[in-house]
């Protein structure tokens, strides 16, 4: 009996010491994007427009899902990654096959230098009016529809639009 404590005692310290040490090692940059400026403007400006905290986390995540939808080529489980990041994520669930629409409007929600030359007012101009066209067109189509999750899509539409308009200034 003696003995099985000591073990588990000495079992619970090789556990406590071997997390110590991956502590200990020097981490490594991630080589992956940032979204927290895009999280907090999108909190900062819908708390001041009076939406509440759960409001405000769907309008985050949806501006967010911008960013992860753009970068599927670094993501495992999109399904539109390399062989190695594919079988190196495998370990963390299943492949998804995000739909390639998906994709490609996430893309287009960049409003960036990727899209327009940045120097040009008249392609700002029309990139602007392609998005207020592109905004309303989904608030009126979601009005349209109704349904018990029209609240939640609206949400949507604005946490991704917000994206847009936060690219816009931070990137031009």
């Amino acid at each position: 009996m003696r003995r099985t404590r000591h073990r588990a005692r000495l079992g619970r310290l090789g556990l406590l010491l071997g997390v110590a040490i991956v502590l200990a090692l020097p981490v490594a940059p991630a080589a992956a994007f940032d979204t927290g400026p895009h999280s907090d403007i999108t909190r900062d400006a819908m708390s001041a427009e009076g939406f509440g905290r759960t409001a405000t986390d769907v309008g985050v995540v949806s501006n967010w899902f911008v960013d992860l939808y753009s970068n599927s080529s670094k993501i495992p489980q999109s399904g539109h990654a390399k062989t190695s990041v594919e079988i190196l994520g495998s370990l963390f669930g299943p492949r998804e096959n995000w739909p390639k629409a998906v994709l490609e409007g996430a893309g287009r929600m960049h409003f960036d230098s990727s899209l327009w030359d940045v120097f040009s007012v008249h392609q700002a101009r029309r990139e602007w009016e392609r998005l207020q066209k592109a905004t309303t067109q989904a608030i009126r189509s979601i009005k349209a529809a109704g349904g018990p999750n029209r609240e939640a899509q609206l949400l949507t539409v604005i946490g991704i639009t917000l994206h847009s308009l936060q690219d816009f200034y931070s990137h031009s």
